[in-house]
C-alpha cells in the first residue's frame, strides 16, 4: 500500500472582468476559470523561478515541471552567495554539478537509502509538490529544522507549523543536502549557521483547526507593536535590520526581487557573522549576539 502522497494548491479566476448591467455599478468576473497562482513546495515560485516565466509556472499544472528542472538543478542564489560573499562559500563556489539534491527535495521526493530509513519518492515526473511519508510518525522531539536536523516528520516531509522552512532552504541551497547524493562534497562552515533571523512572535498555535493563533497587526514597524498597530504604515522589521515582505501573487515582479535580495541578505548577513563570531570576541571577552537588532 502507498504510504506517501504529494500535494499542491492551485488558485483559479475568472478570465476577465466586464461592465456589470442594469443599474448595478462596478464590474464583475466573466470568462472561464483559469490557474493563476499555485503553491507546492515552499518560496519553489520566490526563490528558483525567474521572473520572466513566473506567469508560465503559476499557469502551468506540476505535471510540466520539467521544462522548469535547470532553475532547481543549477538555483541562481546558489552561485549569488559565493559571488556576494567572497571567501565565506568556498566550496559551495566550486561545486558545478547539477543538484540532484534539491531535485530529490523539490521535484521527485527523495528516493529510499538516500535518507536512512526514509523515502518520500512519488516517482520520476517532476512535480513541484508537498510530499508526505504517512507512515512517518510525529516527533517525540520536534526540531524546527526538519529532516535536516534528523527529525524525518518534518519539512521536507510534509510541512508543520513550527518547521523553518526558509532556513531550511536556505542551508540546502548552500549546499548543506549535497552529501546525501554526493560523498565528495564538505558543506562550508557558515553553512549550519544560516538562518532567516525571524521569530516566533505572533499568537499561540491553538489546540484546534485552524490552529494558528491571531497573527500579528501588519502596520506595526517594530515586534513589540505587532499587537497594536502603533509605529506608522511601513513595512514590519525583523531581527537582523531587513524588510519584512510578502511574496506570491502572479506576476512576481517587485515582490519576488525583494524577497530573493531579502534571502540573500539574510543568508550573507548570518554567514558573515558566523565567520566574525569564530574569529573574534569582544573585548571583555564575551561573543557577540548576532540575532538582536
Amino acid at each position: 500500500m502507498c504510504t506517501w502522497l504529494g500535494a499542491m494548491t492551485p488558485t483559479p479566476r475568472r478570465s476577465a472582468r466586464g461592465p456589470c448591467s442594469g443599474w448595478r455599478p462596478g464590474s464583475h468576473s466573466v470568462g472561464a476559470w483559469v490557474q493563476v497562482s499555485r503553491l507546492g513546495n515552499p518560496l519553489f515560485n520566490e526563490v528558483l523561478i525567474p521572473i520572466a516565466r513566473k506567469d508560465e509556472w503559476n499557469a502551468s499544472a506540476p505535471s510540466s515541471d520539467q521544462k522548469f528542472a535547470d532553475r532547481v538543478s543549477h538555483p541562481e542564489l546558489a552561485k549569488l552567495l559565493p559571488a556576494l560573499y567572497p571567501g565565506v562559500f568556498p566550496n559551495l563556489a566550486a561545486y558545478t554539478k547539477p543538484r540532484a539534491d534539491l531535485a530529490a527535495i523539490l521535484v521527485t521526493g527523495i528516493p529510499k537509502g538516500v535518507v536512512p530509513n526514509f523515502q518520500n519518492n512519488t516517482g520520476t515526473v517532476q512535480a513541484d509538490l508537498l510530499r508526505l511519508n504517512l507512515a512517518v510518525p510525529p516527533a517525540k522531539n520536534l526540531n524546527n529544522i526538519g529532516l535536516i536536523a534528523g527529525d524525518a516528520a518534518g519539512f521536507p516531509n510534509g510541512r508543520r507549523l513550527e518547521d523553518d522552512v526558509v532556513t531550511i532552504e536556505l542551508r540546502a541551497i548552500a549546499g548543506a543536502t549535497i552529501p546525501l547524493v554526493d560523498k565528495t562534497f564538505t558543506p562550508d562552515k557558515a553553512t549550519g549557521a544560516l538562518s532567516d533571523f525571524a521569530t516566533q512572535t505572533n499568537g499561540a498555535f491553538l489546540p484546534n483547526f485552524p490552529y494558528l493563533g491571531t497573527p500579528n497587526c501588519g502596520f506595526g514597524t517594530q515586534p513589540k507593536n505587532h499587537n497594536t498597530c502603533e509605529g506608522g504604515t511601513g513595512a514590519g522589521t525583523v531581527p537582523g535590520g531587513s524588510a519584512a515582505t510578502g511574496a506570491g501573487g502572479t506576476s512576481g515582479g517587485r515582490d519576488t526581487e525583494l524577497l530573493v535580495g531579502g534571502a540573500v541578505a539574510a543568508a550573507g548577513a548570518v554567514a558573515a557573522a558566523g565567520a566574525y563570531q569564530h574569529n573574534r570576541t569582544t573585548t571583555d571577552g564575551v561573543t557577540p549576539d548576532h540575532n538582536t537588532e
